[in-house]
């Protein structure tokens, strides 16, 4: 990911079998947010319906042009209509600098 890029996260998720899950109907609440790796505010934050949307099987992130750069932690939970909350994203990624300007 690039410092004051827009960039789209695309989520697929699936069972313990390895399976593609596309019935995310399901799924009653979705989180997801980035974080500096040196601090527990975060950068960004989207939930279900405001800023993840759901589109062909896959949870589907927009991410506004941040103004950062280092490594960040990204983590996404899910909550179905039985009541299980699941983390499906957890993951470190280095926000670095472009030179190219347009």
């Amino acid at each position: 990911m690039f410092n004051n890029d827009n960039n789209i996260i695309e989520v697929p998720l699936y069972d313990e079998e390895e399976n593609q899950i596309t019935a995310l109907e399901d799924f009653t609440q979705a989180k997801y947010a980035i974080y500096p790796a040196s601090s527990n505010v975060p950068l960004f934050e989207a939930t279900l319906g405001n800023g993840i949307e759901v589109e062909d099987g896959m949870f589907i992130i927009t991410t506004p042009k941040l103004d950062f750069q280092g490594m960040t932690y990204q983590e996404m939970k899910v909550k179905d209509v039985v009541g299980n909350v699941s983390t499906i994203l957890q993951t470190k990624q280095q926000f670095a600098q472009t030179r190219i300007k347009l």
